[in-house]
């Protein structure tokens, strides 16, 4: 997956609050966590400090109680706290507010992989049938000859 601009300049500038962010917003964006762990390695390896000591603020584990209000409370909260702790809640979180919606996601990532393949096969059939009619063309020709 193609990381932004946006994001790829933040990190060239060392925008520590740009890349975090972009990093919570790719939380609801792509539930999967696809983009944000790549958002992640590429942190890292620019060798960016991006998390805080968890603050202490007692989390709320208990999924029965998630909602989109707690959820946006966090999201709030991770801004001016950015700690593992706090962004590892938040995967859950989100992980149990959209599971429908990243369901429909990976399908879709699915369909498109299956497509890509399908054309690629196509290509390669494609191209084993035209050298096959040049040869075969070539051939003729020769043998007229």
């Amino acid at each position: 997956m193609a990381l932004s601009e946006t994001f790829r300049k933040a990190l060239e500038q060392k925008d520590i609050r740009m890349v975090r962010i972009i990093i919570k917003d790719s939380l609801v964006v792509d539930p999967t966590f696809t983009e944000m762990e790549e958002m992640l390695r590429e942190a890292a390896r620019a060798q960016l400090d991006l998390y805080d000591p968890h603050n202490g603020e007692e989390l709320n584990r208990n999924r029965e109680q998630w909602n989109k209000a707690y959820m946006d409370s966090q999201m709030t909260t991770l801004l001016r706290n950015f700690s593992r702790e706090r962004l590892d809640l938040l995967k859950e979180i989100c992980a149990v507010l959209y599971a429908d919606r990243i369901q429909n996601i990976r399908e879709k990532r699915e369909n498109r992989a299956r497509d890509s393949r399908s054309t690629q096969h196509n290509v390669a059939a494609g191209g084993v049938l035209l050298a096959l009619a040049i040869t075969a063309a070539v051939i003729w020709v020769l043998w007229r000859r």
